[in-house]
C-alpha cells in the first residue's frame, strides 16, 4: 500500500484543534462513520485496545518523523495487533501526517487504497492514535487500525 503523506502548508479554516488528542480520534472517527454511512455502510465501533495499539505507532511515527506502515522497531500493524494479544481476523491500518482531522479524514479518503479500508463492508471495529507535540513543524501523525473481532 503507498504511504499517505499528507502535509499542506495551508492550514484548513474548518478544522479547529480539537481540546484533547482523544477529541481528535473521535473527531476522525464521526468523518468516518459519515461518510461511511453515506456509502450505505454500518458505522465501525471504536475498540479501546485498537487505539492503544494505533496510539503507540503514531507516536512512534511522531518520534522518527517517518509515516510508514511497517516499523523497524515493531514491524507491521498485524505484528503490532498481535503483540498487544488482541484477537481479530483482519488488521488493516491507514496512516497520515495533517494538520487536522478534516485535514487527515479528507487526504485519507482521496488516496484510493486508504479510501478502500475505510469504506470496506467487512471491517467492524476502528482504533485511532494521534501524536504531536506543542512545537512540532510536522504536524499530527495519525493511524487508524481496522478490524473484525473473532
Amino acid at each position: 500500500m503507498r504511504r499517505a503523506r499528507l502535509c499542506s502548508p495551508t492550514f484548513r479554516h474548518d478544522d479547529p484543534p480539537a481540546a484533547t488528542p482523544e477529541d481528535a480520534e473521535h473527531h476522525l472517527l464521526a468523518n468516518l462513520n459519515r461518510d461511511r454511512a453515506a456509502a450505505g455502510l454500518p458505522a465501525l465501533s471504536w475498540d479501546e485496545q485498537v487505539a492503544a495499539v494505533a496510539r503507540g505507532h503514531s507516536e512512534e511515527m511522531h518520534r522518527t518523523h517517518n509515516v510508514a506502515h511497517i516499523s523497524p522497531l515493531t514491524g507491521s500493524a498485524a505484528d503490532r495487533v498481535r503483540a498487544a494479544k488482541i484477537r481479530t481476523g483482519v488488521v488493516l491500518e491507514n496512516v497520515a501526517r495533517a494538520y487536522g482531522v478534516n485535514e487527515a479524514h479528507d487526504g485519507l479518503m482521496n488516496s484510493p487504497g486508504h479510501r478502500a479500508n475505510i469504506l470496506n463492508c467487512a471491517l467492524k471495529e476502528i482504533g485511532v492514535g494521534y501524536a504531536t507535540d506543542s512545537a512540532s513543524r510536522y504536524g499530527v501523525y495519525w493511524t487508524q487500525d481496522f478490524g473484525t473481532p473473532r
